[in-house]
């Protein structure tokens, strides 16, 4: 079904235990809210708490960037909804309109946010689907990665905590059944915020960040406390537009009779068939095998 594909930057310059502004830079792909996005450890920002004025009719997605992650439970394309919060946690930004400006999408005019730089739109484009499949809990962990676009060493810590992590690597330590995943993103809007030390912060969480101890190592439930309450990073550069994603669990006897590629292509066709029942993409040649079918359970997201 639509929803907002986003992307994510995540780079840590300096530990958590030698000062707090350490910063972040990784990439990702979400679901519903914003695509490209650079995630900026939230205790690095110097910026200005709100009291501007409000904004009405910004662009759908904004409040969702203005919130923070964590990005132990980032779930962008979560198989349960109600059982993942996806990583989202309380608001860290605050978009105020003091300088009016505007931007007409179509037929609607947005307000445009003191917070946002850039607001534009990205020329149409084919959607493209990529197939993942996965036997190891390893593995598991690098396609986390491998959608987001993170490094090696963001993967050894990132996504453990979340919903979706948790079962795939549930359903393989079982040995029963093997895991593959399918996607295809669209993106038609772009939002760059200004520079972190322009940022507009909201009040509860610039005072939160105020009270914390300049190092880590100083007072570490603290800064675990305001992790638990705004995350650790927020969403600095966001694609707006649709994702859709099938999680499949294929019985592991299934694949002692074929090749790995063999069941990425089935996987890619099956994703295929469903999406262009909905429109808008041309599924491979690929038939579809009936013992695949009937030993794969299917997810779609």
């Amino acid at each position: 079904k639509p929803a907002s594909p986003h992307l994510y930057h995540f780079h840590w310059l300096n530990g958590p235990t030698n000062h707090r502004r350490g910063l972040f830079n990784f990439t990702l792909f979400l679901t519903r809210f914003p695509s490209l996005a650079l995630l900026v450890l939230l205790v690095a920002l110097c910026t200005t708490v709100a009291n501007g004025a409000p904004c009405t009719n910004i662009l759908p997605g904004l409040e969702r960037q203005a919130r923070g992650v964590d990005i132990t439970k980032l779930d962008l394309i979560p198989i349960d909804p109600v059982q993942s919060g996806g990583g989202f946690m309380s608001q860290v930004l605050q978009h105020t309109c003091d300088n009016g400006a505007t931007r007409t999408i179509g037929d609607v005019t947005y307000a445009v946010p003191d917070n946002v730089r850039t607001m534009n739109t990205i020329p149409s484009g084919s959607v493209a689907a990529s197939a993942l499949v996965l036997k190891t809990s390893n593995e598991v962990r690098k396609s986390f990665s491998v959608n987001a676009g993170v490094d090696v060493t963001t993967a050894k810590f990132g996504f453990s905590s979340s919903f979706s992590y948790s079962k795939a690597q549930t359903t393989l330590l079982k040995n029963e059944r093997k895991v593959s995943t399918v996607s295809a993103a669209f993106s038609s809007r772009r939002v760059d915020l200004v520079p972190e030390n322009e940022l507009v912060l909201d009040q509860r969480a610039q005072a939160a960040i105020n009270a914390l101890p300049a190092r880590f190592a100083d007072d570490r439930a603290a800064y675990e406390n305001f992790f638990r309450q705004y995350g650790t990073h927020y969403i600095q550069e966001a694609k707006f537009g649709g994702i859709m994603s099938i999680y499949m669990e294929t019985e592991s006897q299934y694949f002692e009779k074929t090749t790995t590629e063999a069941v990425s292509a089935q996987a890619s066709a099956t994703f295929g068939s469903i999406l262009t029942v909905k429109g808008g993409y041309s599924s491979s040649t690929t038939n579809i095998d009936s013992k695949f079918t009937s030993a794969t359970t299917n997810t779609i997201r």
